[in-house]
This record gives C-alpha cells, sequence and structure tokens, in this order.
C-alpha cells in the first residue's frame, strides 16, 4: 500500500482475505474501525476473533455477545467498561443479554442488574443461571410472567432441599445456589 491508497480500499482487502482476516481479528493491536468492519464478515471466525479482541468498539463488542457471549465474557476489557460505564449492563442489547446469561461465568453484578427487567427470556435465562443468587430469585418470584414466578420458586425450594439433606454441601446438585 502507498500513500494514495485510501484506508477504505486497505479494509476491503483484509475483509476479502478471511485467513488474514482471522490474523488481523485476533490482534489486540488492531485498529477499532478495522475491528467494527471485520465484525461484519461473513467468516464466524473472523467475528469470533473480533468479539474477543480489547481493541473492539464497546456498542460492537455488545453486539456480538448475541452469538459470542464466551468471548465477551472472556474479552479482558469487559470488567473495565462495567467500571468505566455504569449504565453498560442496562444498554446490553437483549439477544446479547439473552445469550450471556445462558454462560455459567456471568458475574454476580450483572445478574442482580438484569433482574427487574420485564423479558421473558432473561427472566428466564435467570432462573436457569447456576450463579444466580438466592435474592434474585426471590425477586423474581413477583414476575408480572407467571412461568418465571413457578420456576424461582421451585429453584429456591429444590436448593434449600439439597441444602438440608447435605447438610450444606451441594454435590448432586450443585448448580444451585
Amino acid at each position: 500500500m502507498d500513500d494514495t491508497t485510501p484506508p477504505q480500499n486497505s479494509i476491503t482487502a483484509f475483509i476479502k482475505n478471511v485467513t488474514q482476516a482471522q490474523l488481523v481479528a485476533a490482534e489486540p493491536s488492531t485498529y477499532p474501525e478495522l475491528l467494527r468492519e471485520l465484525a461484519l464478515s461473513p467468516d464466524q471466525k473472523t467475528r469470533q476473533s473480533v468479539a474477543g479482541n480489547p481493541n473492539t468498539p464497546p456498542n460492537v463488542l455488545l453486539k456480538l455477545g448475541a452469538e459470542f457471549p464466551s468471548q465477551l465474557l472472556d474479552n479482558p476489557v469487559f470488567p473495565l467498561l462495567l467500571l468505566e460505564n455504569l449504565n453498560l449492563v442496562a444498554e446490553i442489547p437483549l439477544p446479547s443479554l439473552r445469550s450471556i446469561l445462558r454462560q455459567e461465568n456471568v458475574p454476580v453484578y450483572i445478574l442482580e442488574q438484569v433482574a427487574d427487567r420485564a423479558d421473558l427470556e432473561v427472566q428466564l435465562g435467570l432462573v436457569k443461571n447456576v450463579q444466580t443468587p438466592k435474592e434474585v430469585l426471590n425477586r423474581l418470584t413477583q414476575s408480572r410472567h407467571p412461568q418465571v414466578v413457578e420456576s424461582a420458586r421451585l429453584q429456591i425450594n429444590l436448593a434449600g432441599y439439597y441444602k438440608r439433606k447435605y447438610r450444606g454441601k451441594l454435590e448432586p446438585a450443585g448448580w444451585f445456589y
């Protein structure tokens, strides 16, 4: 590339070569604008690498969370973004939030912050998530969705049963808080 080559042409060239796009998407020093372009790639591995790249713009990262929730949660910049923007959890798009709640490594503060969202799938995701604290489950028993209320009560009762039966050890059903 020489000084007369417009930047947009170089981005297009990267996107056309899948192998090169995957390498660039995984490189932490890649420019955010290039990562924004690579996030639109038809290649899944490229998009997945963009989701794990700490230089990816936050709004792109949150959108990619729907398809790659594990990469979003494991992205080293994600906890920093949460500290920088106290409203970030509220800004996570619903498809991404629903995917994130299916992961086992969701930070508890995210679970606590989304408990009041009225979305049925989000609330059911909270009930099903092994990390959801009892206090959040108790809040979900007040949901407007009967299915969520019933599931939350069942989860609370089952957890209490296993704690009593196994004297606080949750060996057979460790997924209950």
